[in-house]
């Protein structure tokens, strides 16, 4: 009797450290990738109900997160800003929430999008200086320049 009364402790001791039963997290979007959007949509499903999840808990490299909204405490969705031309990184950190029993979360996936906003340009047009005629054929070089 005594043994199961301390396995039982054990096990609570765990669960109030996050360490047995830890909630999962993962991070995903329909957002292709590379995106020009300004901002798109990431839906973030926890494997159990979690209470105090704030927008703020939301880790954006080269971005932001605004508009965090769930009907069920499971599965949310907020929208991602990136700021500049590059890599936008989103991922939930370990231990920003807490369940019903008093556990934690775990770390997220990192998901990523390579942001490119800015178009391609025309850096040369090149015709051959040869005479030509109407409905001659012309053969032209355009280089076209992009950061990606």
């Amino acid at each position: 009797m005594k043994l199961k009364r301390v396995f039982a402790l054990i096990i609570l001791a765990c669960i109030g450290l996050g360490v047995y039963g830890q909630t999962t997290v993962t991070v995903s979007s329909t957002e292709p990738d590379p995106t020009n959007s300004t901002s798109f949509s990431v839906t973030i499903v926890f494997s159990s109900a979690v209470t105090d999840f704030v927008v703020g808990d939301i880790s954006v490299t080269n971005g932001s997160a605004s508009n965090l909204n769930t009907s069920d405490n499971i599965t949310y969705t907020a929208d991602i800003t990136p700021s500049a031309d590059g890599t936008v990184s989103v991922q939930v950190p370990a231990d920003v929430t807490t369940t019903g029993t008093g556990g934690n979360n775990s770390a997220s996936n990192i998901l990523t999008r390579e942001y490119d906003s800015t178009d391609p340009s025309i850096s040369s047009v090149t015709i051959p200086d040869a005479a030509m005629n109407v409905g001659d054929v012309v053969t032209a070089t355009i280089t076209v320049t992009s950061d990606t």
